[in-house]
């Protein structure tokens, strides 16, 4: 294996689906799931690529947590 393949299947490896604890359902494009603690997930497109954000009970406004290329890579932070 050269250089430039063992760089390929770390980068591979690095964006393997982590199993979600969070059921996401998809609505009109929007990913919305619940996490531990009543965490409320939402995933949106956007420009560059898939907008994560949260909110936990009695929160007024959404906290930004992140935009991701793909949406798996948004899920698995969710599911961190």
């Amino acid at each position: 294996m050269t250089t430039s393949d063992s760089g390929r299947a770390a980068r591979a490896q690095s964006v393997a689906p982590v199993p979600s604890r969070i059921d996401f359902s998809d609505y009109q494009g929007t990913h919305s799931g619940l996490g531990e603690n009543h965490r409320m997930w939402r995933i949106t497109p956007c420009y560059t690529g898939w907008r994560l954000e949260f909110r936990d009970p009695g929160d007024v406004t959404a906290t930004y947590a992140g935009t991701h290329a793909t949406l798996a890579g948004a899920k698995n932070e969710a599911a961190r």
